[in-house]
């Protein structure tokens, strides 16, 4: 696979700018770079990012940031160098530190409040047997004999993963790459153990292969055996681990143990003892055949071919598109898939991706595909001139998938707690998926466009974690929340029929979506109702009752659905009180004569 590494440094340097402004110390930058790569590389959301940091800082025990998906079992611990921080001796330094918290040295007792409370969460992980991986990312390119000097570390490509920005721009590109041409078309032999087979519909073969034939197949196959996998051989897991026990301990049981390996492929046929396929792709088990190609090429020719070990593999020729995501999707359960990962297989967010390239947005249902693109087709995205106004000066029109499932939760679900809290039960693997892209759900951009404005909004406007401290920092997609429920009540107070889709359905997502184009187009109006939205959520979070429920929080008051459903009230009490107020007598004013203006437009 060719990189433009160059283009991916622009692309992170452009990133960077983009969330320091201009601030450029050493401590800013390396966070920068740090929280990119946990968003774009570990797929995590930035609220996870930012918590995920919250340890980097003098007495972190040499680490940058700590992620913990408890219901996962897996921790993530991990360090960044940007630019000339990067030193091979960090590599070394950082690969012996976290040896040593491995088999829990005492110096790791200390350092600074939030690290203390980390190790200890960490020794319980690894006491757990969790799947616990360090990971070390750099701007820099590592030189030959850096690369050597790696591959010889104990744990490399086990629990310590490496990266250069050569390996990052690979981990990012296998993940939305088409089947290579290196490898379409063309035709390679998998030797069988047994002259039975299955065969169903002319379409489909089932056969058994020992474990050396797969080595000598994934060997001449290559990476690209496995692009149109949705993920990539994930190395450290239980499951990994398992399946290397079996191979190395009790081959002959392996074909009874492991679901087997399933192959999508133009063509394929019988040849004399063999099955030819053409143009083989890997959709599931790629972890089975990566895993048994790791134990057997550490073995000679003779030992492999001495193993008495089989696997099942399912071969499926001819299979279209939508045969090849449903096999995919549906198959690939032996290891946790990456739910960010699935977005792409999902109609839906295909048809959303290609309805927003007509407002001139970037729908990012893969991460890092924006950043293979080339400057002239970047530049086709230009976004909606009147909307300038809801973003920063270099906001890039992209739009990642997973925010914009966040914040349409967080303004037409209203459910801030669930957007906030738990993002990943967002992706289409997780508990709230289905919940929120209904089938009643229409493909409407515009549905995800308003919210996700709403939310940059805020980031540009004293919110997020460069608030100075306070509630603002963490309540950006309570403000997003907040916003939508003052437009519907504002809106309602308004006197003109058919606003509402379904009248009976109090729901922001059940409003006419022109009304919030008028509301979006009209910066006056709408910088009054933002500024509104933020006043009033300053009395939410002065009154009594939910500075006690807050104590000292804020975080865990904004994760708790139930106890955001349960102060509601306040809330409401709140937005009436600033509706009623004369001083906010205009808004009402002029929301009631854009109405007006954009209902007799519609009737005409």
């Amino acid at each position: 696979m060719t990189t433009d590494l160059e283009n991916y440094r622009a692309r992170i340097d452009d990133w960077m700018k983009l969330q320091l402004g201009t601030s450029s110390n050493t401590t800013q930058t390396g966070a920068a770079f740090c929280q990119w790569c946990l968003q774009n590389v570990l797929n995590l959301s930035e609220d996870e990012a930012l918590d995920a940091m919250e340890i980097s800082g003098s007495g972190d025990n040499g680490i940058d940031a700590f992620v913990l998906r408890e219901s996962k079992q897996t921790v993530f611990v991990v360090q960044t160098k940007y630019g000339a921080s990067h030193k091979y001796s960090e590599i070394t330094k950082f690969h012996y530190d976290m040896s040593q918290l491995q088999t829990r040295k005492d110096r790791f007792a200390g350092g600074n409040k939030v690290a203390q409370q980390i190790i200890a969460v960490l020794y319980t992980a690894l006491d757990k047997d969790w799947d616990v991986r360090f990971y070390y990312f750099t701007s820099e390119v590592f030189s030959k004999s850096e690369r050597e000097k790696i591959g010889r570390l104990s744990g490399f490509q086990g629990e310590f993963h490496i990266y250069d920005l050569d390996e990052i721009a690979k981990e990012m590109e296998s993940r939305y790459q088409d089947i290579p041409q290196s490898i379409r078309g063309q035709q390679f032999e998998l030797k069988l153990a047994s002259k039975d087979m299955l065969n169903f519909a002319t379409r489909t073969a089932v056969v058994a292969v020992s474990l050396n034939e797969i080595h000598e197949f994934t060997k001449k196959c290559g990476n690209e055996l496995f692009a149109s996998n949705v993920r990539q051989y994930l190395q450290r897991t239980k499951v990994n681990a398992g399946i290397r026990h079996t191979i190395q301990n009790s081959p002959e049981l392996f074909w009874l143990y492991n679901n087997g390996i399933t192959i999508v492929c133009d063509d394929f046929y019988e040849n004399n003892g063999a099955i030819c396929i053409v143009t083989p792709q890997i959709v599931n088990g790629c972890q089975t055949a990566k895993s048994i190609y790791e134990v057997l090429s550490r073995k000679t020719e003779n030992e492999r071919k001495a193993i008495e070990g089989h696997v099942l593999v399912r071969i499926m020729k001819g299979a279209d598109e939508k045969e090849r995501e449903d096999i995919t999707k549906y198959t690939n359960t032996q290891n946790a898939v990456r739910g960010k990962d699935f977005y792409s297989l999902e109609k839906f967010h295909q048809k959303l991706q290609k309805e927003f390239k007509r407002l001139g947005y970037f729908y990012e249902i893969q991460r890092g595909s924006f950043a293979s693109l080339r400057p002239s087709d970047k530049a086709k995205y230009s976004g909606i001139s009147h909307f300038k106004y809801l973003v920063g000066p270099k906001y890039n029109n992209v739009i990642s998938a997973m925010e914009a499932a966040q914040a349409y939760t967080a303004g037409f679900q209203q459910l801030p707690a669930i957007a906030y809290g738990v993002p990943y039960e967002l992706a289409p693997d997780g508990d709230w998926y289905e919940r929120i892209f209904h089938q009643e759900l229409p493909a409407e951009p515009r549905l995800f466009l308003y919210p996700t404005l709403v939310k940059n909004w805020t980031t540009q406007n004293g919110y997020g974690r460069r608030a100075d401290g306070g509630w603002r920092a963490h309540s950006a997609f309570m403000f997003v929340s907040a916003y939508f429920l003052i437009c519907l009540e504002l809106i309602k107070r308004v006197d003109v029929d058919s606003i509402l889709v379904d009248p009976l359905e109090n729901s922001p997502e059940r409003m006419h979506v022109e009304i919030w184009e008028m509301i979006f187009s009209d910066s006056e109006l709408n910088e009054k109702l933002l500024y509104l939205t933020d006043d009033i959520l300053e009395r939410y979070f002065g009154d009594s009752k939910v500075y006690e429920a807050i104590g000292s929080d804020i975080r865990r008051f904004l994760k708790n659905h139930e106890v955001l459903k349960k102060h509601q009230p306040i809330l409401m009490k709140q937005i009436e009180t600033m509706l009623s107020s004369p001083r906010n007598r205009d808004i009402l004013e002029i929301c009631h004569k854009r109405i007006l203006e954009t209902c007799n437009t519609q009737d005409s």
